[in-house]
């Protein structure tokens, strides 16, 4: 069952995913492949020079020895097979990834033999990239043995577990040299799987304040639970009793209770836009990293104004998140903001309607980023003005 947060994105912006699950996938079957390693070609060099030796000479010694290696490499084909025979793997993947965040990618490893150990495996792990299939993890198992599970784990720090988006993962490769390295033996298990790789969030310096104090809370004189004082009224019945004004009630001679101002948050959306025209994008190279730099911005100044009572929501050409407050709205935007993609578009730069309502922080990257009619545009953030340094996102004097 594809995962429900999947599923909301995918809804929100356009996504299909696939229906696999993105954090454990077992085994299916499996083929095998072998490699004639450097010692191998070597060994068989040897062989055919001491057999030729052996035939022109007639010397015991010298048969004995071809003899002597010709044993060994058929005791490596003989024992080769059986190392990797009914082993069992499965991945497991975080259920949360941020990009650049050395998460481990956990292996368990089964070995379902009775009797026989299993020697110097190599796990590697290999994914879908945009130049093909590669390796993007590799774990060494140095022995197993019979019906025992081990749990093996690789650091996250190839290049594409450094960018947002989707990760294909297509196969899980087990080799083997064992024992005398002569061949290398491999088993492939199609075990594919998905992760999600979240943008990351920063801290945003104190510059932003003085946008936060330009679009901050409203104060409107209605009945709560905090705020300023809205007045005095009589206890009722099951009220806590810290919201007893025991001097007033002193001097009515029944007990008075306060009430206080509920403070609104104001309800704010980040505008992202995920389309630009075609001459614009040139060269498309530096668009595409200040879109990238803007969708970390953007993640960032999401979280940084629910920390401040703000609902935020999400808005782009694609789709929208409504406004809403708490950690949960942060992952929300976080993974929205993990599958948008920065697309040539020479149509008008159009927004949801729902955003023309509430109150807009528009994020700009290029300077054909318009923003459209309509619009309640309260700050612009141009990420050109902004930098990040030790984890920290600054304003900038512009770039």
């Amino acid at each position: 069952m594809t995962p429900s947060w999947i599923s909301r994105a995918a809804h929100l912006l356009q996504f299909k995913p696939r229906s696999h699950s993105p954090w454990r996938v077992t085994q299916t079957t499996a083929s095998y492949r072998y490699r004639l390693t450097g010692l191998g070609v070597s060994m068989l060099v040897l062989i055919v020079i001491i057999g030729y030796g052996a035939v022109t000479s007639g010397t015991n010694l010298v048969y004995y020895l071809f003899a002597m290696l010709i044993a060994g490499f058929l005791t490596h084909g003989i024992v080769s097979p059986r190392n990797l025979d009914k082993l069992e793997v499965e991945r497991r993947l975080p259920r949360k990834f941020v990009a650049g965040s050395d998460l481990p990618i956990t292996f368990v490893i089964k070995n379902k033999r009775r009797w026989w150990k299993a020697y110097n495996l190599l796990l590697e792990d290999r994914a879908k990239t945009k130049t093909g299939t590669e390796i993007v993890g590799r774990v060494v198992c140095s022995t197993l043995f019979p019906r025992e599970t081990a749990t093996l784990s690789y650091a996250a720090q190839s290049a594409p577990f450094r960018q947002r988006g989707i990760i294909e993962f297509r196969e899980i490769v087990i080799r083997s040299l064992f024992p005398f390295g002569f061949i290398e033996r491999a088993i492939f298990f199609p075990v594919p799987g998905e992760l999600l790789v979240l943008p990351p969030i920063y801290r945003v310096a104190t510059p932003i304040e003085a946008l936060l104090a330009e679009t901050g809370e409203i104060s409107q004189p209605k009945r709560g639970q905090s705020g300023d004082l809205y007045g005095l009224r009589e206890y009722v019945p099951g009220e806590p009793a810290k919201r007893i004004h025991w001097r007033t009630s002193a001097r009515a001679r029944r007990i008075m209770v306060t009430e206080f101002e509920r403070e609104e948050h104001r309800k704010i959306f980040l505008a992202l836009p995920t389309t630009m025209a075609s001459s614009a994008m040139q060269p498309p190279g530096e668009a595409h990293r200040s879109f990238e730099f803007a969708v970390v911005l953007t993640a960032s100044l999401a979280a940084h104004f629910i920390t401040h009572n703000f609902d935020v929501g999400l808005v782009t050409n694609h789709g929208e998140i409504a406004p809403a407050g708490g950690e949960a709205q942060i992952d929300r935007i976080q993974r929205a903001l993990a599958l948008v993609e920065l697309k040539s578009d020479d149509r008008s730069n159009s927004f949801a309607p729902s955003a023309d309502k509430h109150d807009v922080v528009y994020i700009r990257y290029s300077s054909a980023n318009d923003i459209p009619e309509g619009m309640r545009i309260v700050a612009q953030i141009d990420v050109r003005e902004w930098q990040l340094t030790a984890n920290v996102l600054l304003r900038g004097t512009g770039q």
